[in-house]
């Protein structure tokens, strides 16, 4: 019945919010960023209102499309650093990857915000909680690989054409466990690559590794696909790092935005 009060109020309250102006100025890196960092607090503190949302919002945890206001929202309790982030200016897209809290239990989030005219539009989330198949890390000891955060200008068409070149000493981290390699486990499906950091050298995908358990040796008995959302940093038109979140979900789960 709590559950239910809250999607309630989080629906008035997104039928209150203003509508998005035609004159909004554009939203530049820091904005998209800020939004994000506002978006987290709006979530721990239970509060949709607090955020300037587009008319349409697609909302989706897991690879499912839901409310605003149930699932992650009405569980999370915290979100800290240290953070990995992205942006794109030119896509309206951010993306946001660390660690949050659901009453005092850690787990890893990464999240993909898109906003028009400064309003948000869409929001794609993968949460991977303790429990469940190899791998998953600390997410309290995990640390940002500062890579990231270095600048590495590109621009968009030449790191997007980077996605399938991988370094020789590509390093891959999977829900805080560093990969054997940084090729993926399994077929990829529904990739997108709706964000390219120009500044940073930072790709943001999303997709599914499709594992349909026909070869009993391979990496799981039973039929899954993990869904995740993944930061790619390109140096020298190589893909040199791989930071993603991902999380098993029923095998072909179908894509929440397309794919």
């Amino acid at each position: 019945m709590a559950i239910r009060s809250f999607l309630a109020a989080a629906l008035v309250a997104l039928a209150a919010a203003p509508a998005a102006s035609a004159a909004a100025a554009p939203c530049d890196s820091a904005c998209l960023e800020h939004l994000t960092d506002a978006y987290l607090d709006a979530m721990v503190a239970k509060a949709p209102a607090r955020l300037p949302w587009a008319k349409v919002v697609g909302y989706s945890e897991n690879g499912v499309h839901m409310m605003v206001g149930d699932a992650l929202w009405a569980t999370i309790t915290a979100h800290g650093a240290p953070v990995l982030r992205a942006s794109d200016p030119a896509a309206g897209e951010a993306a946001w990857l660390g660690m949050v809290e659901e009453h005092g239990q850690p787990a890893f989030l990464a999240l993909r915000l898109k906003a028009v005219d400064g309003r948000i539009s869409q929001v794609e989330t993968i949460v991977r909680r303790k429990g469940g198949p190899a791998p998953f890390g600390d997410p309290q000891a995990w640390t940002a690989d500062e890579a990231f955060a270095r600048p590495a200008p590109a621009s968009r068409k030449a790191l997007l054409a980077a996605m399938d070149r991988l370094a020789p000493a590509c390093v891959r981290v999977d829900n805080g466990v560093r990969a054997p390699a940084c090729a993926p486990s399994g077929k990829v499906r529904a990739r997108r690559t709706p964000l390219a950091d120009a500044a940073r050298g930072v790709v943001l995908a999303t997709g599914f590794f499709d594992h349909p358990a026909r070869d009993l040796s391979g990496p799981t008995r039973y039929p899954e696909s993990l869904g995740w959302i993944g930061l790619y940093k390109v140096r020298d038109g190589r893909v040199v790092r791989i930071e993603d979140v991902m999380t098993d979900l029923p095998y072909l789960m179908p894509a929440p935005f397309g794919g």
